[in-house]
């Protein structure tokens, strides 16, 4: 299946897959009153989900084997996407073997829910910022978000914490040990963590050669 380059406006879910294989998702726009702006349920395999934008009421982008027909969502790449407000930003459930990489998740009440079953996954390279209640809600542990050593942006910047575990996460043992000190650093080869400084002379908390 192929949905590409479409406006989705007020639906109880914007574009849904159910043990689809294969998928191809780009380039949507998906707002207003959904309960998912994108949904891959039920055994959803090999989907390329990216370059959506999404600002819907409840969860931006759904990974979920357990929602009618149990089985693991698998090999799924969630990228480049979008997603603005709502409750959840990247809901991760019963899914198992998919990366989440290069994403923008701004505002809203949580930026990335993992529940029974939604790990492991590859989750680096996403910026996560402006939630309200959660950086990342997960219902198992230990969770490490990142990837070779390298994590996801939390919102913070230097010198304070890139990520509290049990502050930003849930629970203590969900953790990035790799977080970023500013959006999209790894473009500018910037390493994890806050060392070696990087000159901010004018005070705007924007390094001086980005």
């Amino acid at each position: 299946p192929v949905v590409v380059d479409n406006q989705l406006i007020d639906n109880d879910v914007g574009i849904d897959f159910q043990s689809a294989t294969g998928s191809t998702i780009l380039s949507n726009s998906v707002l207003g009153r959904s309960y998912w702006g994108i949904a891959l349920w039920d055994g959803t395999a090999g989907s390329n989900v990216g370059d959506n934008s999404i600002a819907v009421d409840q969860d931006g982008i759904t990974l979920d084997g357990l929602a009618i027909a149990p089985a693991v969502n698998t090999g799924n790449i969630v990228h480049d996407n979008s997603i603005t407000g709502g409750t959840g930003g990247i809901l991760i459930v019963n899914a198992q073997g998919n990366e989440v990489v290069g994403n923008d998740r701004d505002g809203g009440t949580r930026a990335l829910s993992i529940g029974f079953g939604g790990w492991p996954n590859l989750v680096y390279w996403n910026n996560f910022a402006g939630w309200s209640h959660w950086g990342v809600w997960s219902d198992v542990g230990p969770v490490e978000l990142s990837q070779a050593g390298q994590g996801n942006w939390w919102g913070h910047v230097c010198p304070e914490l890139l990520f509290m575990q049990g502050v930003d996460s849930n629970r203590i043992d969900v953790a990035d040990s790799y977080a970023y000190r500013m959006r999209d650093a790894w473009e500018f080869d910037f390493p994890p963590g806050c060392l070696p400084p990087v000159p901010d002379t004018d005070g705007d908390t924007i390094p001086d050669d980005w």
